[in-house]
């Protein structure tokens, strides 16, 4: 198996309306689009904005089927990107992202959306 990239297709609706789009996706698209090398290093599956997305779960499991994901091969084979290795753990409970260490800011469910809506002029 190679490294796997599930990103989802562009412009679906659903009850709420539409078309839209997925923000992360698209941003994925265009790194791609930059450096169209990666492509031929990944295997890129596009799928369907509809839960369940059965390519990923049967990888990942239920619970990360978020798109887009990107499932790497075998073991991770870069030890100086290993954060753990460079800071102490966080003692638990903590309220930092591990990397940054920066607080984790909690926002309303009502303020994030996880796609964007797309405005059609006439």
């Amino acid at each position: 198996m190679t490294d796997r990239l599930f990103v989802l297709n562009p412009d679906w609706t659903d009850d709420e309306g539409g078309p839209w789009f997925c923000p992360a996706g698209a941003f994925v698209e265009g790194v791609l689009a930059f450096y169209p090398a990666l492509k031929s290093h990944l295997d890129i599956t596009r799928l369907d904005h509809p839960r369940p997305r059965l390519p990923v779960i049967a990888l990942v499991g239920e619970d990360h089927q978020s798109c887009p994901i990107l499932i790497l091969d075998g073991e991770f084979d870069w030890p100086a990107a290993d954060h753990r290795k460079h800071r102490p753990p966080l003692p638990p409970g903590s309220r930092h992202h591990p990397l940054s260490r920066r607080p984790i800011r909690r926002r309303p469910a009502a303020s994030v959306r996880q796609s964007v809506r797309l405005t059609r002029t006439a």
